[in-house]
């Protein structure tokens, strides 16, 4: 169970990072939103490529 949940945590991490950075009522600046987008990028690449789509840009 350890192994399972140590394999799927960084996509669940870089998912939440992904929806914070759009999370209106938290009031990041820009560059907030980005560092947030560009980590989950750096998590799981895959998981934001599902959630944003493959050819969206991630800055």
């Amino acid at each position: 169970m350890r192994q399972a949940l140590a394999a799927a945590a960084p996509g669940y991490v870089a998912a939440a990072f992904e929806r914070l950075a759009f999370d209106d009522g938290l009031g990041l600046t820009p560059a907030q939103q980005k560092r947030l987008r560009d980590r989950a990028a750096e998590l799981d690449p895959g998981v934001v490529e599902d959630l944003t789509g493959a050819n969206a840009p991630l800055a």
